[in-house]
């Protein structure tokens, strides 16, 4: 489970678990009733973990009741539990006011720009863009606009196919994508097979045919050839070809699943490295099992370390045939919808359940798609 955001974290949260019943309609629910559960995860067939917010976790009682799952309490944190625990301590209280007046200053600007999905030269480019126009990092986030800065950029960059900017609390993060230029191979171009397909249409434009329609082609084969030119680098192939093409995608689930759980018991370790060599303080504890959470600062040659140790339980779950299977086909459909969700025309679907010898269900999916199969390549030594 990952990290809390900074507003979440100073309103509270409760990190659960949900197990039993039908935990669809709990969620279903929960949403019905405003309830917002953030960092959701699948620890088995039938249970999750997620983490609310103080005031929704009272109202999940009507919901657990409703759908007949059991909610449990895993851990709980946040500004509410902090300020409850140093109440009693006027220093203390003092001290963490204090604390969260300087962290809300702070939180009023930024104080760092990210730059993703370009080149390293092109991320230059756009800081120093920003920088020319007084955005760099320390500046005020309410004097940032970024339907501005968004403009600004379509404006001054070029070759530019997509350009978001949103600030992250106190981070600007400004993401782009890059306008693919496609360049030709030098000719003579011919056009060849994109994928193994049985060809369903094909109209040649300019060159010689090398195939025909119902003929099954393979992977970089010739399908059109560049008519002859007196330039030959300028030869280049041109035809609408289509064929049938045939995808399998798999996905195995055991019978048996292992879920692993933090229990809500952590060690804090401090690790001090000299030149290679550290020390832990204190000990580390004597978990079995648990996840780690690293952290580390560096100055010269020495470097400081905060380990974080989360113990685990494991638990074995044994899920029916029906269960596996489901969960299987659910993965097999999640990769074949990606590819599907590319453009490509649907001709066929067809599903199968295969039942393997350790004991698992494996899923398998076949989608037959219409599709252009030509790519234009340089031609062959040797190739006429």
């Amino acid at each position: 489970m990952g990290r809390p955001g900074v507003w979440e974290w100073i309103r509270g949260y409760v990190i659960i678990v949900v197990t039993g019943g039908s935990v669809g309609e709990f969620l279903s629910k929960c949403m019905g009733r405003g309830i917002e559960f953030s960092d959701v995860g699948f620890i088995g067939p039938c249970s999750i973990i997620a983490r609310v917010s103080i005031a929704d976790y009272r109202c999940l009682v009507e919901a657990q009741r409703a759908s007949s799952c059991r909610v449990q309490s895993l851990g709980r944190g946040g500004a509410p539990f902090l300020l409850q625990s140093v109440a009693r301590r006027k220093t203390a209280l003092v001290g963490t006011v204090a604390f969260f007046v300087v962290m809300l200053v702070l939180a009023s600007f930024i104080w760092r720009i990210d730059v993703t999905g370009a080149s390293e030269e092109r991320a230059l480019q756009i800081v120093g863009i920003l920088e020319s126009r007084g955005i760099v990092p320390r500046i005020r986030r309410r004097v940032v606009d970024c339907d501005a800065v968004r403009a600004l950029l379509w404006t001054e960059v070029e070759g530019l196919a997509f350009v978001s900017v949103e600030l992250h609390g106190v981070v600007l993060r400004v993401h782009i994508a890059e306008k693919d230029i496609i360049e030709l191979p030098e000719g003579p171009v011919d056009l060849v097979a994109a994928e193994d397909a049985v060809i369903t249409n094909m109209i040649v434009l300019e060159g010689k045919a090398h195939a025909s329609v119902g003929q099954s082609v393979a992977r970089g084969d010739l399908l059109v050839s560049a008519p002859a030119s007196s330039v030959p680098s300028k030869a280049q192939a041109r035809a609408i070809v289509q064929g049938r093409v045939w995808r399998e995608f798999t996905a195995v689930v055991p019978r048996t699943v292992v879920t692993r759980l933090r229990t809500g018991r952590i060690a804090r370790r401090l690790m001090l490295i000299f030149d290679g060599r550290g020390v832990v303080l204190p000990w580390p504890a004597s978990f079995e099992q648990y996840d780690l959470e690293e952290r580390s600062v560096r100055a010269g040659r020495v470097e400081l370390k905060w380990r974080t140790l989360h113990e685990l339980v494991t638990d074995t779950v044994e899920m029916t045939r029906d269960e596996a299977a489901s969960m299987a086909m659910a993965q097999a459909r999640t990769e074949a919808m990606t590819y599907i969700g590319g453009g490509a025309d649907v001709a066929a679907v067809t599903e199968m359940l295969i039942d393997t010898d350790d004991g698992s269900v494996k899923a398998v999916i076949t989608v037959e798609t219409v599709q252009d199969i030509a790519r234009a390549a340089s031609r062959r030594a040797g190739a006429k």
